[in-house]
């Protein structure tokens, strides 16, 4: 019991110091990248988002293309590339679920 005011102080000076060490970890959270047309290039397509989830690890592609876009009818949007899609080469998952938003239960999209 004699040193139980010196464990403390260790243990005190080990929390303060422990955020600032060089040493510490950091938790990097994965990447989120959002398809909203059904352009075959640009911002917020397919083929970006599969660039930029490539410069990631663990990236999610999802969608929310709105009912209003060139590439869909009805209920149905198409993505129609009209040169091939860049490889993915870095661990990716993409959502098709997320386009019908969120607790969607009908069939898949």
């Amino acid at each position: 019991m004699k040193n139980l005011p010196l464990i403390l102080i260790l243990a005190i000076a080990l929390m303060v110091l422990a955020p600032v060490s060089p040493h510490s970890v950091q938790l990097a959270q994965a990447a989120g990248f959002t398809v909203e047309n059904t352009s075959d290039a640009g911002p917020k397509s397919l083929p970006q988002a599969i660039v930029d989830a490539n410069g990631t690890t663990g990236a999610t592609i999802s969608f929310a293309i709105p009912a209003s876009d060139a590439g869909c009818t009805v209920s149905v949007c198409r993505i129609n590339p009209v040169t091939e899609l860049p490889k993915i080469i870095a661990p990716v998952t993409i959502d098709g679920w997320s386009q019908g938003g969120p607790g969607y239960v009908g069939p898949p999209l």
